[in-house]
């Protein structure tokens, strides 16, 4: 009895080390273990997968861990399985991780590749992503644009996103005029009246992946000109292991003085059917206006309707028409049709807009929108405007 039981134990364990070799012997190299880069850089590795047994593995897994430095960390990336590896053949497998931004350093972490029908045919390798040192950052636009009445300050927002591996300090930020001669921090007019900027919120320090939000004010003189081209350059500079800057255009356009407290509120939304933009006119001419106006407030609400004629050189209304008033009920909408009529003594080399402004009668501090369209005003050849006539008496004549 003792016997019979020995060798089914023997035969057992014939069968077990038979199965073992039928799933197969797997081993797996890399190519490189250890790959550099920068931030938002790639890069990828290479596996060498090989089955060394007798029979096909039919499907290999393959994971990774974290990439670790320190306390900072490189997220796993997502690897592919193999299938259908025959007994004595090598097949290869890639994989790439971006490297985010992180501080420098060398970042480790394994790979392993797992025989799906036996766990216990498996490799493991260590391998290494070393982030190189960058000074980098981003800003959140190419281009600040500020719309502000005269006498006003406008407030724009814009993000700075360390994208380096460095920490950055000693932010400066600083904004030159196009015009050369213009002072540091300001544009100018041709009268010296100014548009100076100030910058707020602007970072002490931003560590690698941190981001900070700056706010920009212009604030714009009561006597500005109209009708120019305020533009420059804002720099953003900072400090890591050496210096790093990054720059963004900036308008300001000076606007009308159309509503008391300039735009407020969003209940209204404004489009002009006509006329187009840049249509032409003459002087005397009538302008047939034509509005569709939007009540996305969540009351009704009563509203006027306001055509202002406005020549952008002289910062000046030529010309009004107003609506009746009327009630808007809440996601309503309405049709105004107005005409106004084009003084016959206009500068034709002037520039001219027509606004369109909608707003909540008595309660235009709460609700009150515009829109503009640009229209060319031209006289005709042959249209003489007479301002005076002078009748002198010819002698011999009663």
């Amino acid at each position: 009895m003792m016997k019979k039981t020995i060798l089914g134990l023997i035969v057992m364990l014939l069968l077990c080390v038979s199965f073992v070799a039928a799933d197969g012997d797997l081993d797996m190299t890399l190519t490189s273990s250890s790959l550099s880069g920068n931030p938002s850089d790639s890069v990828t590795f290479e596996l060498t997968l090989t089955n060394g047994g007798a029979a096909t593995i039919n499907t290999i897994g393959i994971t990774s861990t974290s990439l670790i430095s320190g306390v900072n960390t490189i997220t796993a990336p997502t690897i592919a399985s193999v299938t259908g590896l025959a007994n004595g053949t090598s097949t290869t497998q890639t994989y790439s991780i971006t490297i985010p931004s992180t501080p420098a350093g060398t970042y480790v972490g394994s790979v392993t590749a797992t025989d799906a029908d036996n766990v216990a045919n498996t490799d493991t390798l260590s391998y290494s992503v070393v982030v190189n040192s960058q000074d980098a950052f981003t800003l959140s636009t190419a281009n600040l644009d500020f719309e502000e009445v005269a006498g006003r300050s406008g407030n724009e927002d814009f993000t700075i996103t360390n994208t380096g591996s460095t920490t950055l300090t000693s932010f400066t930020i600083t904004l030159v005029s196009a015009d050369a001669e213009d002072e540091a921090g300001k544009i100018e007019d041709e009268d010296d009246d100014e548009i100076t900027f100030t910058f707020a919120g602007t970072p002490t320090t931003l560590a690698p992946g941190a981001s900070a939000t700056v706010s920009a004010q212009a604030e714009i003189d009561e006597d500005i000109d109209f009708g120019e081209d305020y533009s420059g350059t804002i720099t953003v500079a900072a400090t890591g292991v050496g210096s790093v800057s990054n720059t963004m255009a900036t308008d300001v356009t000076v606007l009308a003085d159309i509503c008391e407290e300039g735009k407020q509120g969003n209940s209204y939304d404004i489009s002009i059917e006509n006329p187009d933009s840049g249509d032409d006119y003459n002087p005397g001419d009538t302008v047939q206006i034509e509005v569709d106006i939007d009540n996305d407030d969540n009351k009704e609400l009563e509203t006027k309707v306001e055509v202002i004629l406005y020549n952008l050189n002289e910062g000046k209304s030529e010309e009004t028409v107003k609506s009746d008033e009327f009630d808007l009920n809440d996601d309503d909408s309405e049709t105004i049709e107005l005409e106004l009529d084009i003084p016959s003594d206009l500068d034709e080399d002037d520039t001219y807009y027509l606004y369109v402004k909608v707003y909540e009668s008595g309660n235009e501090n709460d609700n009150c929108d515009y829109e503009r369209v640009a229209i060319d005003i031209e006289r005709e050849e042959h249209d003489v405007l007479i301002e005076s006539v002078d009748v002198s008496p010819t002698s011999g004549l009663t």
